[in-house]
């Protein structure tokens, strides 16, 4: 989003509030599952050393949530289904 750079600072850190439960979780298996639900990557498989995926069913419907409640903030990404 634009939204600092239109000088619009308190919709800015409103949405980067919004944005903080994700930016929190940001680690490896956390992208790269997001990378694959925007259709970036086809799998979640990896080459070592990263090995399997860690995210549970838990993980996956906390992230779900998550992107359910930005939905409206990103406008130039699309979410794809589970």
């Amino acid at each position: 989003s634009d939204l600092w750079w239109a000088d619009q600072e308190e919709e800015a850190r409103a949405l980067h509030r919004r944005l903080l439960p994700l930016i929190n979780l940001e680690n490896h298996p956390f992208m790269r599952y997001i990378l694959k639900r925007r259709g970036v990557f086809s799998t979640l498989v990896e080459r070592a050393p990263a090995g399997k995926l860690a995210l549970d069913e838990g993980d996956k419907r906390e992230i779900s949530t998550l992107l359910q409640a930005i939905a409206g903030d990103l406008d130039s990404f699309r979410i794809q289904p589970e």
